[in-house]
């Protein structure tokens, strides 16, 4: 439901409906940079870093007039996504104005899931920060 008013909104549902085929997929391992650990034993700050699985496929399309598209998206778990080889067939949509943008509802979900857990832990951030200030100020 949401999916589908970001689609409209966006323009998506008039975007050409096709079957694209996952050519390969690259499974690597990234670190990630997302703090400071200020407990260090020497008590210099140092960086905490946590490894992040990530798939970056690349897929093919043709569009009406039979020319053939290839690009790629680069996803992480929990993104269903994530454990697609090659050969597999999925559904997207392509911009008929430009065949090469295309529109894959999964990677859009993907995103919007990770925009919107972002939204709630700066709310949460925002809510204590709030909290611990009225409680030791006042």
């Amino acid at each position: 439901m949401l999916i589908e008013f970001w689609e409209t909104l966006c323009g998506y549902d008039k975007w050409t409906p096709t079957e694209a085929t996952i050519e390969s997929s690259n499974y690597s391992d990234r670190v990630v940079t997302y703090g400071y650990d200020t407990q260090s034993v020497d008590g210099r700050p140092r960086p905490e870093t946590m490894t992040v699985s990530q798939s970056t496929s690349v897929i093919t399309w043709t569009d009406e007039s039979g020319k053939q598209y290839r690009s790629q998206y680069t996803v992480t778990k929990p993104s269903p996504l994530f454990e697609m080889y090659g050969g597999e067939k999925l559904p997207i949509r392509y911009n008929p104005a430009n065949p090469r943008d295309f529109y894959l509802r999964a990677l859009g979900q993907s995103k919007m899931s990770s925009m919107l857990r972002k939204v709630f832990y700066v709310i949460l951030a925002i809510a204590a920060g709030v909290y611990l200030y009225s409680r030791y100020i006042n």
